[in-house]
């Protein structure tokens, strides 16, 4: 277990273990579907993830359906960006464009209720 004992913000200890990451910032690294694949099953297990930035990687529409089903699988997360992607391009992006946006937006909504 991580503890932050006596930190400038909390005289008292802290877990930080239950604080968890909220954010990736994985923009530029040429990242695939291999990638994706692998990331998004991470997602489904994590309750802190809110947003990740994947601008400018090498994810197809194949890593696209991945992180489409991990939308609506994630209770938290509210957003995942994918401009400047190879599935950008496609068809069949704008469709699990719209899966991923009405899975984020309810997220909100259960967030803010």
């Amino acid at each position: 277990m991580l503890r932050w004992e006596l930190g400038l913000r909390n005289p008292e200890d802290l877990n930080i273990s239950k604080l968890g990451a909220k954010s990736f910032i994985l923009g530029r690294n040429n990242f695939t579907d291999y990638f994706a694949e692998k990331f998004a099953l991470s997602l489904k297990g994590d309750e802190y993830i809110r947003f990740v930035d994947l601008k400018k990687n090498n994810i197809t529409v194949e890593g696209m359906k991945y992180f489409a089903e991990a939308a609506v699988t994630h209770p938290g997360l509210t957003s995942i960006d994918l401009r400047f992607n190879p599935c950008m391009k496609s068809k069949e992006s704008k469709k699990l464009r719209k899966i991923m946006a009405e899975a984020f937006f309810s997220n909100i909504k259960d967030g803010i209720a």
